[in-house]
This record gives C-alpha cells, sequence and structure tokens, in this order.
C-alpha cells in the first residue's frame, strides 16, 4: 500500500510537472494566462497527502475496532472500508478542481507598457497633464503605437 502511494505520488509529480508550462507574453498586449494546470497540480498533491493520511487513519481505527470488540475484520470488508475511503477522497478532488476551474485565469499585463507609462509621467508629466491623459488613456495609446510597429 505504501509503496503503491508513493509511486502514485511520483507519477502525479511527473506528469502535473510537465503540464505546469509557463506563459510567454507578446510584448504588445494582455495574455489572459490559465493556470488551472498548476491549480489541479497542487490540488493532486494536497488529496494524495490526505490519502496517506485517511489510510493511516483509517487502519488505526479498524485496528483500534477489532482489539476493542475482540472480533476479526475480514480483509472483503477492508477492502470495501478503503474503496469506500477512496471514492469519499476522490469525489473531494473532483469537487474541489471544479470549484477551482473558474478562478484560475489571469491576466499577465507586459512590462513595457507598465514601463512607458512610467516613462511618460517622470519625462512629460505637464504634456500629459496639459492633454489630459489619465492612465487608461495613455494605456490605450501605447498599445495602439505597439500594435503598429
Amino acid at each position: 500500500m505504501k509503496n503503491m502511494l508513493l509511486t502514485l505520488f511520483a507519477s502525479t509529480l511527473i506528469l502535473s510537472l510537465s503540464a505546469c508550462a509557463p506563459a510567454y507574453a507578446n510584448d504588445t498586449e494582455l495574455i489572459p494566462t490559465d493556470i488551472g494546470n498548476i491549480v489541479d497540480f497542487v490540488t493532486g498533491i494536497v488529496f494524495i497527502f490526505i490519502s496517506v493520511v485517511a489510510s493511516f487513519i483509517a487502519e488505526r481505527v479498524l485496528s483500534y475496532v477489532e482489539a476493542t470488540l475482540s472480533i476479526k475484520i475480514d480483509d472483503s470488508t477492508r477492502e470495501y472500508f478503503y474503496r469506500a475511503l477512496d471514492n469519499a477522497i476522490g469525489y473531494g478532488q473532483t469537487l474541489a478542481q471544479q470549484t477551482t476551474k473558474d478562478r484560475s485565469q489571469l491576466e499577465i499585463e507586459n512590462d513595457i507598457v507598465r514601463g512607458a507609462i512610467g516613462y511618460l509621467n517622470a519625462s512629460v508629466p505637464d504634456a500629459l497633464e496639459h492633454f489630459q491623459f489619465d492612465e487608461t488613456k495613455l494605456e490605450n495609446l501605447i498599445r495602439a503605437r505597439l500594435n503598429k510597429a
């Protein structure tokens, strides 16, 4: 059981690391980035840990019940109990992944636009005030110019 869980953990780690490729941003736009793979990876690791702890606790509970009640729990009953525990943990993991699925979208603002706005604010603040440029107008103007270049 312990070796099986370690193998499951190692294979999940290897497969998930290959799915966690970073998003490379284009210099001219906001890049919507889905971090769902990373969230799924972390959720998987957490639920592997929960599975190991729950299996350990379940084994202790079954041993305690056997010792306290002076009965022998047969292997088929143990197997049924562990299968039910695995199903419950699997359901919890699926529910957690569904809950986090909608929250895994980020927008990464590129550094060029932010740097250009900072440069203009530092270099020509009077001109920006005269032409009534706020940060949104500046951002739109810079993005439009970058897309033409």
